[in-house]
């Protein structure tokens, strides 16, 4: 951003944040800290505004590195800046920054390589906080490069990726699939730049495991009901999560088709909900059953916010009001479980896991494989005949008929 440029992006900034629910005294701590920091780019004659002039500026006047900051109000002064330079990339900003490349210092050596990254990855028709994992990624990589006096890209060794990943030792098995799978997109991008001489592809192949072949996690009726009667409903943070695990238990919806769920998809005269789920891209139709309906009402009537966008149903609680995110719905579950003493051991107990107890449980009531496909949105029957495996009752219907012998 050229310093020119500071006032017409920080009153954009400002409206958002407005429009986004932000109290008067976190746009007073925006305003201040901006115009601070504008103050300061001009008075160090400094045309582009960066990270890096970012961080030089908080140490300078307030004595705190901004790539680690460690006590609250750090954090707080800090933010305003992040938020600046995130609006003036993208047009919006992240409602958090526990971990995002903003606070990886990226190595001289490697700036070039970053910044040009970071242009592709924004123009990309992803979601923010995607762009920022990517980013993230990228960033711990070439941090984990330069301390190995690597200070050239096309110096990189085919083994330094892995070599890289197995060096995450205090991350989660999940984690490192997932920073592993982000940088084998960072790395097929260079070398469709002819930065380096082999694609991620090669350096982190794609194995399929076989996860399917297991018994799959579900939960009777009976424990559903006790999963819904553990809930307060007459909490503000009860009715958002009574919804919730309603939509998942008797629509088994996927968490990221339900955090995706807009009031365009909701036909209220027919009672129905039409939604195009992520994974397939293709359209299930489901209807607006009393044991989600009036848990939907509830909620939006007392519990989500007002002045939240309206194109989504569910938001976050607090400002900036943006749709919540998988995560949040995935603890929402586990939260629910826990309070309401369900035994989970050697069980999944996710949203996934109510998606399979659906299933299941319509399958031991008789209800014919087409029809529960329709309803999870499978594309072929195939898929619903793995949850067979825990319903031994119909495991006939999977067999296959077999021709009389004389």
């Amino acid at each position: 951003m050229k310093t020119e440029e500071f006032g017409k992006t920080a009153e954009a900034l400002y409206a958002k944040m407005r429009k986004d629910g932000y109290s008067k005294m976190c746009l007073d701590t925006a305003t201040w800290m901006v115009s601070y920091f504008e103050k300061y780019c001009h008075e160090k004659s400094i045309e582009d505004v960066t990270p890096q002039v970012a961080a030089m500026f908080l140490r300078e006047r307030f004595d705190f590195d901004y790539y680690h900051p460690i006590a609250t109000m750090q954090i707080v002064i800090r933010r305003p800046l992040l938020i600046l330079l995130e609006f003036y990339e993208s047009g919006t900003y992240c409602k958090t920054h526990q971990v995002n490349s903003s606070e990886i210092a990226i190595p001289v050596a490697f700036e070039g390589v970053f910044l040009k990254y970071r242009a592709f990855v924004n123009g990309m028709g992803i979601c923010m906080q995607s762009k920022k994992r990517k980013l993230w990624g990228i960033s711990i990589f070439l941090a984990f490069l330069a301390s190995k006096n690597v200070h050239k890209i096309e110096s990189m060794r085919f083994d330094d990726a892995p070599m890289f990943i197995n060096s995450l030792t205090t991350y989660s098995a999940s984690t490192k699939r997932t920073i592993a799978s982000t940088l084998r997109e960072s790395l097929d991008w260079m070398f469709t730049q002819d930065m380096i001489k082999f694609p991620g592809r090669k350096a982190f192949p794609l194995i399929r495991n076989a996860s399917r072949r297991n018994i799959i996690s579900w939960y009777s009726r009976d424990e559903i009901a006790q999963l819904l009667a553990a809930i307060d409903t007459e909490t503000i943070r009860g009715k958002a999560d009574f919804f919730v695990i309603s939509a998942l238990a008797f629509w088994g919806l996927r968490a990221g088709d339900l955090a995706r769920l807009k009031f365009s998809e909701i036909d209220w005269a027919n009672s129905t909900v039409r939604i195009i789920q992520q994974k397939t891209g293709k359209f299930v139709t489901l209807p607006l059953i009393e044991e989600v309906k009036f848990p939907l009402l509830d909620y939006l009537k007392n519990c989500r916010c007002k002045s939240a966008d309206d194109e989504y149903v569910l938001v976050t609680r607090y400002a900036p009001h943006t749709r919540v995110e998988t995560g949040s719905i995935n603890r929402t579950v586990n939260k629910c479980m826990k309070a309401a003493n369900i035994s989970v051991e050697g069980k999944h107990h996710g949203p996934h896991a109510l998606r399979h107890s659906l299933a299941t449980n319509l399958m031991s009531e008789n209800v014919p494989i087409s029809a529960i496909s329709s309803i999870l949105g499978h594309s072929s029957t195939k898929t619903t005949e793995l949850y067979i495996t825990v319903d031994e009752t119909n495991l006939k219907e999977l067999a296959l008929e077999v021709d009389d012998v004389m």
